[in-house]
């Protein structure tokens, strides 16, 4: 395995001799001065680390696409999909790409990402399948008081998996407003993870 110098670390991570070193200290790796050597995987470590604290955070409005995201680093959209390949994913101009993977390949250029606005956005899906719920069970209310109007007191005709379908809808909508909480959870703690 390869070791890397101090000063190479500092030169790619675009800060100073001291800060790495003061850096290796944080994590229990003593050295001497800029032209010691550290073995390749304290060296990635200690670089990543850098880069996350003296990064700069990138925002992008809208979709998570390969050209938005080459926009917000700074590169060619071909050198992007390129490194999207290297790390496992096959993605077109634009094809979006999830929340991770993007945040990946933007700390592989230096960057912190965050997306613009997903908390409103969370917000207003979130209202709107509320209001689309109430309006079912609004729904489903006035057609049971017509069918009781015309229903035969037979309660064996009845079948008992027809009857669950408002409860079936409701337990649906429930399931997909809480995956959308859970979402804005996790897309804000990556957030603060990031920053």
């Amino acid at each position: 395995m390869a070791n890397t110098r101090i000063n190479q670390i500092a030169k790619e991570a675009k800060v100073s001799n001291k800060e790495v070193i003061a850096k290796l200290a944080e994590l229990g790796i003593e050295v001497e001065d800029e032209k010691a050597e550290i073995d390749e995987e304290d060296a990635q470590l200690v670089l990543d680390l850098l880069k996350e604290e003296n990064g700069e955070t990138i925002s992008i409005d809208g979709p998570l696409t390969v050209q938005n995201l080459a926009d917000a680093v700074g590169k060619s959209v071909s050198e992007v999909i390129m490194e999207l390949m290297k790390m496992g994913t096959m993605a077109t101009i634009n094809q979006e790409v999830t929340f991770e993977v993007a945040s990946l390949l933007a700390q592989k250029y230096g960057f912190n990402l965050e997306v613009a606005g997903s908390d409103e956005d969370v917000e207003e899906e979130l209202e709107k399948l509320m209001q689309i719920q109430e309006d079912k069970e609004e729904d489903s209310i006035e057609e049971g008081a017509e069918e009781d109007k015309y229903e035969d007191s037979a309660e064996e005709d009845k079948n008992p998996a027809t009857g669950d379908k408002n409860m079936i809808s409701a337990y649906v909508v429930m399931l997909v407003i809480s995956m959308s909480v859970l979402g804005a959870v996790v897309i804000n703690r990556k957030k603060v993870i990031n920053k």
